[in-house]
């Protein structure tokens, strides 16, 4: 019998609703190139953070970013004044169509996190991990 393999997520993940947006790092700009339908501004298209975790964020955007694309993603706070609450650098793990509107959710990991990215999550994982 061949051996089965469990995954085991290194980190807890939370399920959130965070208003946030992407944009394809430098490195791989010619490996993904946001149409004019695509909704960008200035390279950046507007996505939601529906998990988080110490590892990294799932989004949901409706735009197809490949597996293995660097992007940026930043989070922002709630209120009529939203403010910047994370912004990383990630790999895009898994990419997945949800439906047929279309809509993808991008499943991706940390990379090259600085202190302040670093300070970010911890951050933000402290308030996820109080209010649950």
């Amino acid at each position: 019998m061949g051996q089965t393999q469990i995954l085991v997520r290194r980190s807890v993940r939370h399920d959130v609703s965070i208003r946030g947006v992407l944009s394809i790092a430098p490195e791989h700009t010619g490996m993904v190139l946001f149409g004019p339908n695509s909704g960008a501004k200035d390279g950046w298209i507007e996505c939601d953070c529906v998990d988080f975790s110490l590892g990294g964020v799932g989004v949901m955007a409706q735009v197809f970013v490949p597996r293995l694309a660097r992007v940026h993603v930043k989070l922002f706070s709630a209120g009529e004044e939203p403010r910047p609450v994370l912004e990383a650098t990630c790999v895009v793990r898994r990419t997945i169509m949800t439906d047929r509107r279309p809509m993808y959710n991008l499943g991706c990991s940390f990379i090259e996190m600085t202190e302040s990215s670093q300070r970010q999550v911890e951050r933000l994982m402290t308030l996820l991990s109080s209010e649950a």
